[in-house]
């Protein structure tokens, strides 16, 4: 399905994105026991989506558009992509693959695909997909081929800030 890689790699339109901050109460470990409030920022929330990312060092929102949502660290770019259920994981690895085009699969477990294109600038792209309700979230990674032993630790810590409800 042609459409789904497209919505998967579209980046083409800004739209602005709301930073909301919220407050938690902690206790504080001093003999006065008075509250302490510590203010938690996020990168990106979007409550009808379903989706919050904490702030990760480096990273920026980009853009956000129909089903997508873009974030870029230097020359890596995040996509979150959140889809109707509508199709199950198997099927949307196979559109994913029939879409790229020429590429080379590097690995592929259950719920993720890796791959890079067979072009002289080659590109990685690591795709992550779970559901979550009636939705399907999507996380793919794409950035250069010859810059994928720096990204992988980018790519860590920004999974380990996404949160989908």
């Amino acid at each position: 399905m042609k459409k789904l890689f497209i919505i998967l790699s579209l980046t083409l339109f800004t739209v602005g994105c709301g930073k909301e901050e919220t407050i938690e109460s902690t206790s504080a470990t001093s003999p006065s026991k008075e509250k302490q409030v510590q203010v938690k920022t996020f990168l990106y929330e979007n409550k009808e989506k379903g989706i919050r990312i904490g702030e990760v060092k480096d990273w920026k929102f980009s853009k956000e558009e129909d089903s997508n949502v873009v974030f870029q660290n230097e020359k890596l770019q995040a996509i979150i992509t959140i889809l109707p259920t509508k199709q199950d994981v198997k099927s949307i690895k196979r559109d994913l693959i029939v879409g790229a085009g020429d590429i080379t699969i590097i690995e592929e477990t259950d719920k993720t695909l890796s791959f890079h294109s067979n072009r002289k600038e080659s590109i990685r792209t690591d795709v992550s997909i779970s559901q979550v309700g009636e939705k399907m979230n999507i996380v793919t990674f794409v950035g250069k081929v010859d810059d994928d032993e720096v990204n992988r630790a980018k790519i860590i810590e920004f999974k380990k800030q996404i949160q989908f409800n």
